[in-house]
């Protein structure tokens, strides 16, 4: 299955969720927990407080995803609920500010759309790293920009309790969870901006990136593939 392809399921199982809160954490997350028998895959959801500073039509979440192997991954989205279409873009369509360190994150595949009585709804979600999750766990100002087609970028911030949320959904939820593993000649953390590039003991150079997986970096004109041993690890 392509990763594009996993985006959109994972975006599928998140709208079925939406629909199926219930209030677990009510001073700072709606959370849900769904095992899906069948799939094998656990998903936990959690849906915060509108943004703050002017970004209220839109609702923050958090989403952890655990696979059949037990793989982990992150999401964070955003959910629309208003009486006009927004048409939140693809690709890469959110920009975080961390305390001022700049992050670009890419939607994951087309945001869902829905409508309804009177309304209309869109999910976006984009892939994360729990490293960069808990660096905005600690943040003292998180901004975003939202970028959409109609009625201008959604622009706002993280209030007390979009952090209230992030905090307890982490320390909740991910406590026990793992770090991606990294070669282990690499040392430092993934920038939040971009890619940390350094190299192995054996001068391979390697690409850490800001999503938390790293790979070697492509081969140089008349090197092979092998001989660079690409690989990719969480």
């Amino acid at each position: 299955m392509s990763s594009n392809s996993i985006g959109v399921w994972r975006s599928l199982v998140l709208a079925t969720l939406v629909t199926q809160m219930v209030p677990q954490y009510v001073l700072a997350c709606e959370v849900k927990v769904k095992h899906d028998d069948f799939k094998g895959h656990t998903v936990t959801y959690a849906l915060g407080d509108p943004i703050g500073c002017g970004g209220n039509a839109f609702k923050l979440g958090l989403q952890r995803f655990q696979d059949k192997e037990g793989e982990l991954s992150y999401q964070i989205f955003f959910f629309y609920h208003g009486e006009n279409w927004r048409f939140i873009e693809t690709g890469e369509s959110l920009i975080v500010l961390a305390d001022g360190t700049r992050l670009a994150l890419t939607a994951a595949g087309t945001p869902t759309r829905n409508t309804g009585s009177g309304y209309v709804s869109e999910n976006a979600m984009y892939e994360i790293s729990l490293t960069v999750l808990r660096q905005l766990s600690t943040a003292m100002e998180v901004r975003l920009q939202l970028s959409c087609e109609k009625g201008g970028n959604m622009e706002g911030c993280f209030s007390e309790a979009n952090k209230e949320c992030l905090r307890t959904f982490l320390e909740t939820y991910c406590a026990s969870d793992k770090l991606p593993a990294t070669p282990p000649s690499i040392s430092g953390r993934p920038a939040l901006n971009g890619d940390l590039h350094a190299t192995t003991v054996a001068g391979k150079e390697v690409v850490l990136h800001a999503n938390g997986t790293w790979e070697y970096s492509k081969p140089k004109a008349g090197q092979s593939v092998d001989s660079i041993g690409k690989k990719k690890g969480r």
